[in-house]
This record gives structure tokens, sequence and C-alpha cells, in this order.
């Protein structure tokens, strides 16, 4: 708990990189999925259908990262608070 909240600044920054790399990640992959979908509109081979379906489950998984780390702030700003809460005993 006190290393949590001695390195808060460096895992606040490690959070927001992580945070930003999740948004550009999503970006890039309903950029690529509306290039598929033009090139491949009527008919999507095999392996093109692999990759379409390898993205939208690497997007499920940011998805649930990006909860978890929601879960993460959460946490640190309750384990600050009670922090706060023992100095004042």
């Amino acid at each position: 708990k006190s290393y949590i909240l001695t390195h808060h600044n460096n895992f606040s920054f490690l959070f927001s990189l992580y945070n930003d790399v999740i948004s550009r990640t999503n970006q890039i992959n309903r950029t690529l999925l509306d290039l598929l979908g033009i090139l491949f509109d009527s008919h999507i081979d095999g392996e093109i259908r692999e990759i379409v379906d390898d993205l939208s489950r690497k997007m499920k998984e940011a998805k649930v990262k990006r909860e978890i780390l929601e879960l993460v702030k959460i946490s640190i700003g309750i384990s600050e608070r009670l922090g706060g809460v023992k100095e004042e005993e």
C-alpha cells in the first residue's frame, strides 16, 4: 500500500500512457476495419476473416483492459482516502 502511495505519480503516468496507447490502438483498428470493409465488400476470404476476427478479439481485450484500468484507478483513490483517514486518527 505504501509503495503504491509513494509511487502514485509514476503509476498515474503509466496509466495515462497506457490509456493513450489503447485509444490509438482502437482508432487504428477502426480505420483498418473500415478499409477492409471497403476493399472486400462482398466477399472476404478465410485469411482476411481470421484477421478481422483477431482484430475484433483484440478490441474486446482492450476494452476489458480499460475497465481493469478504471478499477485500479478507483482502488488507488480509495487507498489514498483511507491513508488520509488513518493519518487523521
